[in-house]
């Protein structure tokens, strides 16, 4: 997928100019992960409440499931400020439609 996204993207490697784009995982499977179901593990058991870590582009946006770069709290307290506006948009293009 990233080839895909990311011409000449260099994978892989752990070196100077490589992605540096990871997450840690904290995944206790019931079956044995083997190179052959290792994509079915990703697919079907990954999921965002497994994820402990994110590094994007070498910098740690996350560690231990705290957000190292953002205010988690002033974002919830701004949408739920939001929240009514958002539902009376909602409402009033539901009812053009």
């Amino acid at each position: 997928l990233v080839e895909q996204f990311c011409e000449g993207a260099r994978l892989g490697e752990n070196s100077v100019g490589a992605c540096a784009d990871l997450i840690l995982v904290d995944y206790q499977p019931f079956t044995p992960v083997l190179a052959g179901n290792l994509p079915w593990h990703i697919l079907f058991c990954f999921e965002a409440s497994i994820v402990t870590a994110t590094m994007v582009q070498g910098r740690m946006l996350m560690w231990d499931r705290q957000l190292l770069t953002l205010n988690e709290r002033a974002i919830a307290e701004e949408a739920l400020a939001l929240a009514p506006r958002v539902w009376e948009r909602y409402q009033q293009n539901a009812a053009v439609s």
